[in-house]
């Protein structure tokens, strides 16, 4: 292509010639792919980086190829297929190979010396030493294991199609759990031999999600720990005995989360100031737990801002403006100036001063009354302030002010709605 009009065709095809004339060609050769991929990321810092998942295909495709009784085109279709159970995203793809070590490594002695995790630097090591042996038990065990990770990752339909379980499971993602999926892996392909019913799974999955919103409210247990802990629950677990499924999993969450004063304490502080999406989710699972198939509404529903990129169309609103440019309508409201400073610093940020609109930017500094009373410009003209018909508004629909008082009131309200909703000890 030529890049100037002052320069001619065959000027540039002869530059282009003589630039190949003068490339150099050099072999590397390496001894297994693991090696390959170390050299291939120190030479490659400039282009496309060649992923673990990639040398892993060449490794099995190298032993198909190499192994008649498979064949390249066999196993090449065995490889599709569990990508497309994995879906289109590649840090999905990762995690699978990754957790498909750490739930499995024990029961079908996959273990690698040395090895006591997978990480994604050891992945292909791992993998290498999984090819060495029986073909076709390593593609049916990826086969079991493939599909109900999908089950996991693959929840995209309204909530009223989807079963308990998948609710559960979409909640669990929601709540930043992917952690537990190791446990949940073993779970799914197991199931039959463990006795599990969709039931037993769903109960587990809400233990996870309550145990991972108190969590990452809390960094505790810290994020290194929490692979060897559900590694040790999948490894312990004992389909003979009479303890129930979820007190086999509650009993290891409880001996490493906190407590519930240290857990009801974070939810009084300022919760969205140190984790914004934790914060979300506790207040659309409060707001869930109050709708029916009437007045249901999906709180997790996106859209589209640009051509690629998309946002909540439901998000947290904060009741008294957040920000230094506060209206002095607000200012009278609270009290002054130094009660409106006060609470910009200490309130502003606690569950008693948020909850969740689909109107934000519309709402934005309006006076109180005005929030509360506001209704969409278009037919059929609804209520988008807090008359919005979602019961965490409340104690906001039919109140004429907004104040200190008011906020610690209703902190101490949704607080303690939380800590019940996020029990470890109960369920």
């Amino acid at each position: 292509r030529i890049l100037s009009e002052s320069i001619s065709e065959i000027t540039t095809l002869l530059d282009i010639l003589n630039r190949t004339k003068k490339a150099l060609i050099v072999s590397l050769e390496v001894h297994s792919h693991a090696d390959a991929f170390v050299l291939f990321e120190s030479l490659n810092n400039r282009g496309l980086a060649l992923t673990p998942i990639d040398l892993i295909k060449n490794s099995l495709l190298e032993k198909a190829d190499n192994d008649a009784s498979i064949g390249i085109e066999r196993a090449y279709s065995r490889w599709t297929n569990w990508l497309n159970n994995l879906g289109g995203e590649y840090r999905d793809h990762e995690r699978f190979f990754r957790q498909f070590y750490n739930a499995f490594k024990t029961q079908w002695n996959l273990a690698v010396p040395n090895i006591p995790v997978a990480t994604r630097s050891k992945l292909i090591t791992i993998f290498e030493e999984m090819l060495k042996g029986d073909f076709n038990q390593f593609a049916d065990r990826m086969d079991k294991a493939t599909n109900a990770y999908k089950l996991i990752i693959t929840n995209d339909g309204e909530s009223a199609d989807l079963t308990e379980l998948e609710i559960a499971l979409k909640d669990l993602s929601r709540v930043e759990g992917a952690s537990s999926y190791i446990l949940m892996l073993n779970l799914l392909v197991n199931r039959t031999e463990y006795g599990l019913s969709d039931s037993d799974l769903t109960s587990i999955c809400r233990i996870l999600i309550s145990f991972f919103v108190r969590r990452n409210l809390t960094n505790t247990p810290p994020t290194y720990a929490l692979d060897r802990l559900f590694i040790t629950i999948a490894e312990s677990w004992n389909a003979e005995g009479t303890v129930p499924p979820i007190e086999k999993v509650r009993s290891k969450l409880l001996e490493v989360s906190v407590s519930d004063s240290v857990f009801l304490e974070r939810l009084m502080g300022p919760i969205y100031e140190e984790n914004g999406p934790i914060t979300r989710f506790i207040l659309v699972q409060l707001a869930e737990d109050h709708m029916n198939n009437e007045k249901w509404r999906d709180l997790w529903a996106r859209v589209k801002i640009g051509e690629s990129k998309e946002q909540f169309r439901w998000t947290i609103e904060h009741v008294v403006p957040q920000g230094e440019n506060m209206p002095d309508e607000w200012k009278t409201m609270l009290g002054g100036d130094l009660e409106a400073e006060r609470i910009l610093n200490e309130e502003v940020h606690r569950l008693g001063n948020l909850t969740i609109t689909g109107y934000n930017s519309t709402l934005s500094n309006l006076p109180f009354v005005e929030k509360r009373d506001r209704k969409d410009n278009k037919p059929p003209y609804d209520y988008i302030g807090y008359r919005n018909g979602l019961e965490l508004n409340e104690p906001l629909k039919d109140a004429d002010s907004w104040t200190g008082s008011d906020i610690e009131r209703r902190t101490c309200e949704l607080a303690n709605a939380a800590l019940n909703k996020f029990l470890l000890n109960s369920l």
